[in-house]
């Protein structure tokens, strides 16, 4: 992932340079040409005029343009080519409400050079504690249940920042809150990308855990219709088909209790503001690969998620995979290790330099 920040960094801020980087989105029903060499070459293939499709295209400039797709008006010479999807505007995510703790410094405990410690709801305690070897984990305790988890915390903040966070939120609806905590792990450099892996716990074990990039335990459980999701939220390659590609800011929200991905995913794009609904998975493919297998285990390991997967002709190890909902045909968030292995057939394959192993239906899981 940090390779692909840093040879995408280029690219992402390419389109800021053209002065016709940024046109207005047009609206839908008009055609769309891909790879336009010149507008006049454009207007006689297909009989228009230079000026109309300047203007469809908000191009000033009609003898030096940058675009990688135009729109044509709708008229017979144009009814063979696809039609133009305008991606729509979407609003900045709503936060469901959370039960944050507070967290102090507090006097080291046994084994620990220093500790970091917090109280949630009903009793529950967090203490983030360093031992004298420089490791860092958190001890949970939730119930009466005590949970360890070992913690890669960011070299880069010092020592009792709000580098960590824990909030309660009751995520399946029974009643009982699920507790929530965030670390920040390390901070790229070029676009500041941050990895955080959040922890998602219940009943005293832990349920899931993914990296939600931006989002913090205080604010990764967002609206989606009337329900609340977790989200995500990291650069990706995204290509736009009139602008061309470029790194985008994309969030993506997905169930914790099934881990159904949302198809709403939107982005924002590098060196601009407007948010936009992607009206495509910019990680998946255009079809679900057709090499199946059962998923047997999944865990985390150094900065990816391995998955392991059963096959007719043997097992698969999958390093720094990705995990998909075929249902909605979304791909999950990075470094997503579910606590329990989803049950059913799975299929799998390789989409933009990943391998991607897409979970059935949640009803067949």
């Amino acid at each position: 992932m940090r390779r692909f920040l840093g040879s995408m960094l280029a690219l992402a801020l390419a389109p800021l340079a053209s002065a016709d980087a940024a046109p207005k989105e047009p609206r839908a029903g008009l055609a769309y040409y891909a790879n336009p060499r010149t507008l006049s070459h454009v207007a006689a293939k297909f009989g228009l005029s230079v000026d109309e499709i300047a203007r469809l295209n908000g191009i000033k400039n009609k003898d030096t343009f940058h675009r990688y797709g135009l729109v044509l008006p709708d008229v017979p010479s144009t009814r063979k080519l696809p039609r133009y999807v305008p991606w729509t505007p979407a609003r900045k995510r709503v936060a469901c409400p959370v039960t944050p703790w507070k967290f102090v410094a507090t006097t080291a405990g046994k084994g620990c050079t220093d500790a970091y410690c917090g109280t949630g709801p009903d009793g529950g305690r967090a203490c983030l504690c360093r031992d004298d070897q420089g490791d860092t984990s958190m001890v949970l305790t939730t119930n009466g249940k005590s949970l360890r988890l070992p913690m890669d915390v960011s070299y880069f903040n010092p020592w009792g920042s709000s580098f960590v966070d824990v909030a309660s939120a009751d995520l399946d609806g029974d009643g009982s809150p699920e507790v929530m905590l965030s670390v920040l792990r390390a901070v790229s450099n070029g676009l500041g990308q941050e990895y955080r892996p959040l922890i998602v716990v219940r009943d005293g074990q832990e349920m899931l855990r993914y990296d939600s990039g931006m989002f913090t335990a205080k604010t990764a459980l967002v609206r989606v219709g009337k329900q609340c999701h977790l989200a995500t939220a990291h650069w990706e390659e995204v290509t736009h088909p009139l602008k061309g590609p470029a790194l985008h800011l994309v969030e993506r929200t997905f169930d914790p209790t099934n881990l159904r991905v949302d198809r709403e995913i939107t982005g924002i794009r590098a060196g601009e503001s407007k948010i936009y609904e992607l009206p495509f998975d910019p990680l998946a493919p255009r079809t679900l690969p057709t090499q199946s297998g059962t998923v047997v285990k999944i865990f985390r390991e150094d900065v990816g998620t391995t998955i392991k997967i059963r096959t007719a002709s043997g097992t698969k190890i999958l390093p720094n995979a990705r995990l998909g909902d075929a249902s909605t045909g979304r791909v999950l968030p990075l470094g997503l290790v579910p606590s329990k292995v989803p049950k059913g057939e799975a299929v799998f394959g390789r989409s933009h330099d990943s391998d991607i192993v897409w979970l059935p239906d949640p009803s067949k899981r």
